[in-house]
């Protein structure tokens, strides 16, 4: 299984299947990391989703909430715990053609606003869910030369 391991399993919901990704394929992530490295990734389609959704909920509020909007959309469908990622570095991977990635494909299972784990350490109690729902991939192959920051 490489680096996938039974815990990424409680991230899905339903079947999880292997895949292969080739390029050209653009995918997206928000990670802690200064260099975008991690497992999570999200498809083009689920980007453009979540984006349209945002500027849709946000255009009556004006152009400067769309980034908000669009974060606060990101950690529902994904859902990435408060405590798991900042959502401030996002990043792109640019798969070339003739190249590929590999790892595994599924439906976000929904999680709980801030992990068991963090509660504990912030000594915090806070009820609720982040639905999920969206296609989430979990990359076990890839090269890191395929991601760069952008702005968002």
């Amino acid at each position: 299984m490489g680096k996938f391991k039974e815990a990424s399993l409680k991230a899905f919901r339903g079947a999880v299947g292997q895949i292969v990704i080739s390029g050209p394929a653009t995918l997206y992530r928000f990670s802690g990391h200064p260099k975008g490295i991690g497992e999570w990734w999200i498809s083009e389609d689920v980007f453009m989703m979540i984006y349209n959704e945002s500027r849709d909920q946000t255009y009556a509020a004006g152009p400067n909430t769309s980034k908000a909007g669009f974060r606060r959309l990101y950690r529902k469908y994904l859902s990435v715990s408060l405590d798991w990622n900042d959502l401030e570095n996002f990043f792109r991977m640019d798969i070339p053609a003739g190249a590929s990635a590999t790892g595994w494909r599924g439906d976000v299972k929904d999680q709980s606003i801030v992990s068991d784990d963090g509660q504990a350490e912030y000594e915090i109690k806070i009820s609720g869910r982040l639905p999920g729902g969206v296609e989430q991939l979990f990359l076990e192959q890839y090269d890191l030369a395929w991601i760069r920051r952008v702005s968002f």
